[in-house]
């Protein structure tokens, strides 16, 4: 395995008071939203995009965290009764809710649609929790 060219990190004289004490804090120019923090995120991006592109898992895992910066929260897949409960968004139809499938992220059916309780307002499911025998599921919907 090659070693990783971690970009340059640049410390500075930075210090942080709390509790009337002061701390050494050199990586605090990391904390503000610079053209320079904008290029070292970039380039740190790159690093960890090269280094886990080859990963068996990576599009798999690249579609989880997808899930979690649109609009649609989907948590991940809950076993419970034999089945796997999920929330999902089918683009196709706009329909959001709750799918059951026999595998973690396998085709499944929706057993209940977000749209149907919630049509004035954008709503979506931010948990949800099966009984342990998956006859019984709450759903934590939010509308704001």
């Amino acid at each position: 395995m090659v070693p990783l060219q971690y970009p340059r990190t640049h410390r500075d004289n930075s210090n942080h008071f709390v509790g009337g004490l002061k701390f050494s804090d050199s990586y605090r120019w990391l904390e503000t939203e610079t053209e320079e923090v904008k290029q070292w995120q970039f380039v740190q991006g790159q690093l960890a995009d090269h280094y886990v592109g080859d990963w068996p898992y990576f599009e798999s895992l690249k579609k989880h965290i997808e899930c979690l910066s649109v609009g649609r929260y989907c948590p991940y897949s809950q076993f419970a009764g034999g089945k796997w409960f999920r929330s999902g968004y089918e683009e196709s139809t706009g329909q959001s809710g709750v799918i059951v499938s026999d595998t973690p992220y396998g085709k499944g059916q929706f057993v209940y649609l977000i749209n149907a309780e919630f049509n004035e307002k954008p709503a979506f499911i931010v948990s949800l929790s099966p009984s342990p025998d998956g006859c019984l599921l709450a759903v934590g919907v939010c509308t704001d």
